[in-house]
C-alpha cells in the first residue's frame, strides 16, 4: 500500500469539516441550472429555498423537459448524500420560475 492510499483511507475515515453553501436562482421555469461540487466534496444537502418542488439529475439533459432518469424532490423536502468519492455536478429544474436552490457540501 503506497503513502497514498493511506493518506486517502485516513481521509476518508476521517469527519467532515468544512461546509461550502452553493444559492442557485433557477429564473426561469423548466430551464435546468447546474452546480458542481468541489472535487473533495464528501457529503451534500441540498433543497429549494421556499419549499416549492423541483427536479434534480446527475446528469444533463433530464430536468427541463423530465426526462428519466431524474428525482423529484417534492414540497418541504430535502436530498442529501454522503461517502462520495467522485466529482458531484448536481443538475436542477422547477415548473416555477425565480426560485433559489440551497445547497451546502462539506469536505
Amino acid at each position: 500500500m503506497s503513502i497514498e492510499d493511506i493518506e486517502k483511507a485516513v481521509k476518508d475515515l476521517s469527519p467532515v469539516t468544512t461546509p461550502v453553501i452553493y444559492n442557485k436562482t433557477m429564473t426561469s421555469a423548466d430551464t435546468e441550472y447546474m452546480q458542481e461540487l468541489p472535487s473533495d466534496t464528501r457529503k451534500f444537502v441540498t433543497h429549494c429555498r421556499d419549499g416549492t418542488e423541483f427536479r434534480l439529475a446527475f446528469v444533463a439533459g433530464k430536468v427541463a423537459t423530465p426526462t428519466a432518469p431524474y428525482l423529484t424532490i417534492k414540497a418541504n423536502s430535502a436530498y442529501s448524500e454522503d461517502n462520495i468519492k467522485s466529482v458531484i455536478k448536481l443538475h436542477f429544474a422547477c415548473a416555477s420560475a425565480g426560485k433559489v436552490i440551497e445547497t451546502v457540501a462539506w469536505n
